[in-house]
């Protein structure tokens, strides 16, 4: 399947092209004509985007977890398929299939990486 140049529909792959576009956006954007508290709002805004989108590839997970979408793919889980297909360390592929766990069990953790009230790095417990 592929999220390219598919219009603004309301389906995920659709809504994900959109989102996609955006960030090619502001990729091109120049940040040295923006000012400081610009920089200052935009930086801290992606921050809480990240974790945001870490909620919905958390959704994902669960959601692959739940179905058994990695065995049928040939893995022996769904950290092995991440490793694989995303060439992720052993590490982290765990680490984010845990915390998609973690925060979708916790369900007041979960919201607050949806809200964008905390970050990724707060949501991760060492």
């Amino acid at each position: 399947m592929v999220f390219d140049d598919i219009g603004d529909g309301p389906d995920p792959p659709a809504r994900l092209a959109t989102i996609s576009r955006q960030v090619d956006g502001l990729l091109s954007a120049e940040p040295w004509r923006l000012s400081d508290s610009e920089l200052d709002e935009l930086i801290e805004r992606v921050c809480r985007l990240t974790g945001r989108v870490a909620a919905v590839r958390g959704l994902l997970f669960v959601e692959a977890q739940d179905r058994g979408f990695a065995i049928r793919q040939g893995a022996t889980d769904l950290a092995g398929w991440l490793r694989e297909r995303l060439q992720l360390t052993t590490r982290d592929a765990r680490r984010q299939v845990t915390l998609a766990r973690d925060t979708t069990a916790c369900t007041a953790t979960g919201a607050a990486l949806a809200a964008g009230t905390v970050t990724v790095e707060h949501a991760t417990v060492a």
